[in-house]
């Protein structure tokens, strides 16, 4: 009796095992169709949107893709950086990929493969037989760069790749999808992109045309695939020909490539599932696009969404802006696969929101076309202003008939310099000035204005007024309103070079450093009886900027932390002629390492996706990683020094320490003169000059921040002087 029941619990249970299983085999995996299309600009994708079979792009959500690597911007450098999740380098022969059973020459592909990497190849896989060179090209890179590491990351899991399409030119080979899906020895498990994959067409340039319906017949037989690849080519076989053929004919064809896109892509998305998930990117924009400055390249993501929201991802904390090491973690993270470290990227997700995209492209590409021009006058005027002004002080003499004129002229004019960040800030406010010239113009005359309405001011009230209004704005901008004014502003970001996208960058940390300082001397110039309430409203502002520097969802700008903690330590000594003592220094040391602790747990400790890349540093850091730490201090180091050189920044803090140096020693007694009237003014002088040379130190474009910084000492000092000499003519 016993055993019998035993024996039915058994098979019950057996029963019940085997259901599992079946169930766990028949459970739906998802997959990833990337669709790579070469050549392919934003837009491109508009113009799409407009045309017939264009529905498919509701169903998805469109964003700008940035293409920085650790080279130039170009399609085999952004392929390698979208499979390794980090900056890195590629290589052209990488588009010489084959099938396994494809003849190189006079030798299978896959001998071809063994001979060179040593592992024995088949005939459905595909090899690129160059991989080393990728390997070798990423080797003595500043940072850890894993070719491949997309394939491997889904081969560990015993997930399978599947690539299909090429970009042929006739006879000469140009593969770009196997080296994104492609595993650390250059291979990808399967796919076909053989010349079967394209069709003879005789009004098509090279005479072909991509099989569209064999292509989406392959697709349907290889749903064991978790990522397939499949590669658009006709667009850039187009653009490979667009010199030699007639500019309206290469419109007619151009206009039919991307209807038959339109309609391949519509199928695709038709046949979708919930576990489905759609990329369509592209590697590089064509000639066409980088004409008008469209170097963001289309990122369409199509999933569970149905079209609504906009992209998102901690990399750019840019509502519709995405980045290059994006992809692979987006791809890991939809096939439920762990993101290992080395990948600097995070996961692009679609979230709530009604900001409208193209109305931000538009915005960007603006910014991005005209920035040289604008901050090339900007610059060009800052250093002639202080030049003229400080040859007029040395060499004029006052007894001439112009002098005053010409002086009152010139402090004018060194007004409108240390105005300008505040005016390049609530600029984004007038949308209607578009064309470079209309924007110099037109921060000439509001600069004018501005200058004109406060020039009238005794020298303490004046400067007071002009720092207040550069960092009381940031401060509130940062803060309240995510930076929108500075996110499109010309001292702000620039998604498309990519150096940063979100805290405050480098300029403007320099103007907030040198102006708050400056505030805080011309309040004590101005209450001098009432120094226990400014050495408060001193404590709370250096703070709250010392906050704002270091939290990870507001200023994010370590360089920016040090800088602040050196230049406001310093100016707080001598605005409040601090005796330094065992005490004081004890309490300093202790309040520098509690800053410092507060900045590293606070950065440490935040989620994923808001951390920045302060706090992935300091991760490293923490887990002993001295290695990683070295070559990011070895890189900032390196971009620092070349920016040096090149930087048109450069010539105005040059221009900055001439005029200082001539300041200080024609004539002799000067600044002991200023000094007994202005005596705050001078003691917050020192501690900008002690700000700009830190900000030069510890940033990778420290630069930058020194110019911005050390023009809040050199413009008051040379008003200062022009002011007295013309009250003593």
């Amino acid at each position: 009796m016993i055993r019998n029941i035993l024996s039915t619990i058994l098979v019950f249970f057996c029963l019940f095992l085997s259901g599992s299983v079946m169930a766990s085999q028949q459970q739906p995996t998802n997959r990833v169709f990337v669709v790579l299309i070469n050549h392919f600009s934003l837009e491109d994708v508009k113009q799409m949107e407009s045309m017939e079979k264009g529905q498919w792009l509701h169903e998805g959500v469109v964003g700008a893709m940035n293409l920085r690597t650790a080279a130039e911007i170009s399609d085999w450098n952004n392929l390698i950086t979208m499979s390794s999740g980090t900056r890195a380098v590629g290589q052209a022969k990488a588009a010489e990929a084959y099938m396994g059973n494809e003849l190189v020459g006079q030798t299978f592909a896959k001998h071809l493969y063994q001979q060179l990497v040593g592992v024995e190849g088949n005939d459905r896989s595909i090899y690129l037989p160059s991989f080393h060179q990728l390997v070798d090209n990423n080797r003595n890179q500043p940072y850890t760069i894993r070719p491949g590491l997309l394939g491997d990351q889904l081969q560990q899991q015993g997930l399978h790749t599947y690539v299909i399409g090429n970009s042929d030119k006739g006879e000469d080979v140009a593969r770009f999808a196997p080296a994104l899906v492609m595993n650390s020895r250059g291979a990808v498990d399967a796919g076909d992109i053989s010349d079967r994959v394209n069709r003879m067409d005789p009004q098509k340039v090279y005479g072909m045309t991509t099989d569209y319906s064999y292509i989406l017949e392959q697709l349907e037989t290889h749903d064991e695939a978790s990522l397939l690849v499949i590669e658009l080519g006709d667009l850039y076989r187009l653009y490979s020909m667009k010199n030699a053929m007639n500019g309206d004919h290469f419109a007619k064809m151009k206009d039919q490539i991307l209807a038959e896109m339109n309609a391949f892509i519509g199928s695709l998305v038709e046949r979708r599932t919930e576990d489905d998930m759609i990329l369509v990117l592209s590697p590089m924009v064509h000639s066409d696009a980088q004409a008008i400055k469209s170097m963001m390249s289309p990122f369409v993501h199509i999933g569970p969404h149905r079209g609504e929201g906009i992209l998102y991802t901690a990399t750019t904390r840019q509502a519709g802006v995405v980045a290059n090491v994006d992809v692979a973690p987006t791809i890991l993270q939809w096939l439920g696969i762990p993101i290992p470290g080395e990948i600097t990227g995070r996961t692009i997700s679609v979230v709530q929101g009604n900001q409208s995209f193209w109305k931000d492209w538009e915005e960007i590409k603006h910014i991005y076309s005209t920035r040289s021009k604008v901050l090339y006058g900007y610059v060009t005027f800052q250093v002639a202003v202080l030049l003229v002004a400080a040859a007029f002080w040395f060499l004029a003499k006052p007894s001439h008939p112009l002098y005053r004129t010409i002086n009152g002229i010139l402090r004018f004019l060194l007004l409108v310099i240390t105005l300008s960040p505040f005016l390049f800030l609530i600029l984004p406010s007038f949308p209607m000035i578009q064309q470079a010239n209309l924007t110099i113009i037109f921060l000439l005359v509001l600069g004018t204005a501005l200058s004109a309405a406060v020039i009238r001011l005794p020298f303490p009230w004046l400067f007071l007024v002009i720092s207040l209004l550069n960092w009381i704005p940031i401060l509130l901008d940062g803060i309240g309103w995510q930076s929108s004014l500075m996110k499109r502003s010309y001292l702000g970001y620039d998604p498309i070079i990519g150096a940063r996208y979100y805290g405050i960058g480098n300029e403007y940390m320099g103007v907030v450093i040198g102006s708050s300082i400056l505030s805080l001397a011309m309040l004590l110039e101005i209450t001098k009886k009432h120094m226990a309430i400014v050495k408060g409203v001193a404590m709370g502002v250096f703070g709250l900027y010392l906050i704002f520097f270091s939290l990870p969802g507001w200023g994010t700008n370590a360089g920016g932390a040090l800088t602040a903690v050196a230049a406001y330590s310093t100016s707080f000594i001598r605005l409040f002629d601090i005796r330094l003592n065992g005490r004081y220094i004890f309490w300093g040391m202790l309040s520098l390492v509690v800053a410092l602790s507060s900045l590293f747990l606070i950065n440490m400790m935040a989620a994923d996706q808001v951390q920045s890349h302060i706090g992935r540093a300091m991760e490293k850091l923490a887990q002993g990683n001295w290695a990683e730490i070295g070559q990011i201090i070895e890189r900032k180091l390196s971009m620092n020094w070349k920016l040096i050189g090149v930087s048109s920044w450069s010539k105005v803090f040059i221009t900055s320490l001439l005029v200082l140096g001539l300041l200080c020693y024609r004539p002799a007694g000067m600044i002991r003169r200023l000094s007994e009237k202005y005596p705050y003014a001078v003691r917050g002088f020192f501690g900008i000059i002690v700000g700009a040379f830190t900000a030069l130190a510890v940033n990778d474009s420290g630069i930058v921040a020194a110019a911005t910084t050390i023009i809040y000492m050199v413009v008051p000092l040379l008003f200062l002087g022009l002011k007295e000499k013309m009250e003593e003519a």
